[in-house]
């Protein structure tokens, strides 16, 4: 009956080698709270764990079958099953361990390390089975100039080498050569690489830095951005060799899933002390300079037209038993392509937008959101009121001897969109219906406006109360519905 662990603590290895000074990063873990305890929680206030039940945990399970495996991996993965058995997520932990001790306590990041040849062996994801990712990778030489490849194509290959390797895949444009197109802070698929993922297999990328070699005044791993659910596919525990010498062993951070924030998650790695370096480095680091892409899927809400969203719709899996391993059958994955311009404005004309929310992101008693923006026919954002907002439940205070809660349904269009701050944020009870978790209705003019899109951003509390996020919806106008 312990609560549910979003992220599972580091085994007593990488704890010791995060004492050392190793370059693993601590994990987050979170609990799933429940009703009785949704008080609002001030940015200050420190976060409290709160157990879920055995039938909640059960339901979440089922929900959420592929990011199962990787849960509750306490006493180093050994999950009892009733015969004394270690249980399927104890195979996964031997699955997914390295074949030596790892990281290995005596290593330490070499100076100025000089070659031709680099090799990323990438061994474990942030929680997906099925496919491996990176943004970018950059090359910083030890002048401090950024390294670029002429013949990408040839220089970056991959193994595998991307989703084509699979048969059902033939022209996705997710292939290695996108690591350095020099498009790093980007959740497009047009500038990211994916790869299929085996536990315990091998996933290599290899670079040729060209003739001459690099003398590496600093590495930058860029990780898979797509969107925050599908962010799990990054990189997790990874080691970088130059000319068969490893020169970096540990973990690198998982993308957030969003442009804003990718910057403050790119993991850096310096491999030089001489000042100077570090004085060019930085003046050739464009970390905070987008490049301008007329097809770019990274677009501020409010000012241009939406774009295809990054969400795959994905058919039941199957489970394949692999004998040690049983893991899901492998989902399929498609990129994201952005569609020619149209001349013709898109969208359709409403004066009202209902939206029923039939599923959270795992959470059974409470649902909620950050924001909502209606777009209009040129992109932008349409202004709306608190008046113009009416959701069913309302929101928290509805609930007996519950009263002057914050989370109400106006935050939706407060206009404070990226925040951690609940107060301005919505939060309800889940209805009691068997489909609908709650309905939010939007009143978007006096007679019907073209409408092009809606924007969310998601529940955003924390680790854990991502999970009360909004996870699937219908969208009516007008009473038809539109998607």
């Amino acid at each position: 009956e312990g609560g549910v662990t979003v992220d599972p603590p580091p085994p007593a290895e990488a704890k010791a080698a995060a004492s050392e000074g190793s370059a693993l990063r601590p994990r987050l873990s979170g609990a799933k709270e429940s009703r009785p305890d949704a008080s609002l929680q001030l940015p200050s206030a420190p976060g409290a764990a709160v157990k879920a039940s055995v039938a909640e945990w059960s339901a979440w399970s089922v929900k959420h079958e592929g990011l199962a495996f990787l849960m509750d991996m306490g006493n180093n993965g050994k999950q009892a099953t009733s015969s004394g058995e270690p249980g399927s997520v104890g195979k996964l932990a031997s699955a997914l361990a390295t074949p030596r001790e790892w990281p290995d306590p005596e290593f330490h990041l070499p100076l100025e390390p000089s070659g031709r040849h680099l090799e990323l062996r990438l061994f474990t994801t942030w929680g997906d089975l099925h496919y491996i990712g990176l943004s970018a990778v950059e090359v910083f030489d030890a002048h401090g100039k950024l390294v670029s490849l002429a013949d990408r194509a040839n220089k970056v290959t991959a193994e595998p080498h991307s989703v084509n390797s699979l048969p059902e895949y033939s022209n996705d444009p997710r292939v290695p050569s996108n690591l350095f197109d020099g498009v790093n802070c980007t959740s497009s698929d047009l500038h990211q690489w994916l790869a299929p993922y085996t536990p315990g297999g091998q996933h290599i990328v290899r670079v040729d830095l060209g003739e001459k070699g690099v003398t590496l005044g600093m590495l930058r791993f860029w990780n898979y951005n797509k969107s925050r659910i599908h962010a799990q596919r990054g990189v997790r525990s990874m080691e970088a060799w130059l000319d068969g010498k490893c020169i970096f062993q540990g973990e690198i951070a998982q993308a957030p899933g969003a442009v804003q924030d990718a910057p403050q998650c790119a993991e850096s790695v310096l491999y030089t002390a001489n000042e100077k370096a570090i004085v060019a480095i930085e003046a050739h680091d464009a970390l905070y300079e987008q490049p301008a892409e007329s097809n770019e899927a990274d677009i501020a809400p409010h000012t241009l037209p939406a774009c295809a969203p990054a969400i795959e719709v994905v058919p039941a899996a199957g489970i394949v038993d692999t004998g040690a391993l049983a893991v899901p059958e492998r989902p399929f994955t498609a990129a994201v392509v952005p569609a020619a311009p149209r001349a013709v404005p898109r969208g359709v004309k409403c004066s009202a937008l209902l939206i029923e929310v039939l599923d959270t992101w795992g959470d059974m008693d409470f649902v909620g959101l950050t924001s909502v923006c209606v777009l209009d026919g040129t992109g932008k954002g349409i202004v709306l009121s608190m008046d113009d907002v009416v959701t069913d439940p309302r929101d928290l205070n509805t609930l007996m001897h519950h009263s002057g809660d914050d989370r109400t349904p106006d935050k939706l269009v407060d206009g404070v969109s990226i925040t951690m701050d609940d107060r301005h944020m919505w939060l309800a009870p889940c209805a009691d219906h068997n489909t609908i978790v709650c309905t939010i209705r939007l009143h978007v003019s006096s007679t019907p406006s073209l409408v092009s899109g809606i924007t969310f951003w998601n529940y955003n509390k924390d680790a854990a109360g991502t999970l009360r996020g909004v996870g699937v919806v219908r969208v009516f106008a007008d009473g038809q519905l539109i998607t």
